[in-house]
């Protein structure tokens, strides 16, 4: 890969996605999806989350199969995964390189991404854009007080950036949300006026 070598994660990477938000993402997504699609978890664990939804179709990670991700070379339809906080440039980056046309990641912590050049420099490399981010209810009340988020990432998308508020969700089926979009020139490739922020070959 270009960006990211693979290395062993760790301990504290493991925080298993509560039911209710990962039925969430997946029925947000998925629900008018057409029948037959490869949809992919590369981050089982074996112990629910993504993986025990029905229109997860397989499923990748040590402790779940013995299969890595990194040797999935096939390319499904989809790919939502809650990955490793410490692996997440590996993940994304292989995601993008089999060629994944739609890219799931949640929860994340919003500024290990939303700050991250690295992370844009390789999704505009990869020919990605955002095509649109979620605000999540609270994953771990008594463990994590930052802000996390549902990022979805669309092969050779230069649209807008679709922002949606489900804070208001709740495990009752509360479905409150607030939605906002955001037209194109703050999309990846353009995000906001920062040197930082821009591709190599755009500074």
């Amino acid at each position: 890969m270009k960006f990211y070598k693979w290395k062993e994660s760790k301990e504290s990477d493991k925080f298993n996605t509560p039911e209710h938000v990962a039925s969430m993402v997946i029925e947000h997504y998925l629900s008018d999806a057409e029948e037959g699609l490869d949809v992919l978890e590369p981050c089982a664990s074996g112990e629910g989350g993504f993986e025990d939804h029905p229109l997860i179709t397989r499923c990748a990670g040590l402790d779940y199969d013995g299969r890595l991700f990194q040797d999935c070379l096939e390319t499904p339809d989809w790919i939502i995964t809650n990955p490793p906080y410490s692996l997440m440039g590996q993940f994304l980056e292989h995601a993008m390189m089999i060629g994944t046309p739609n890219i799931v990641f949640a929860p994340v912590v919003a500024n290990k991404m939303w700050n991250n050049a690295k992370l844009w420099q390789c999704a505009w490399d990869y020919g990605y854009g955002l095509k649109e981010m979620i605000l999540l209810p609270d994953c771990w009340p008594n463990k994590w007080t930052y802000l996390l988020k549902s990022l979805y990432f669309v092969k050779d998308y230069k649209g807008g950036l679709n922002f949606l508020d489900f804070r208001g969700y709740n495990r009752q089926g509360n479905k409150n949300r607030a939605h906002i979009e955001i037209p194109p020139r703050h999309n990846v490739q353009e995000q906001f006026d920062h040197k930082w922020w821009y591709p190599k070959d755009k500074k």
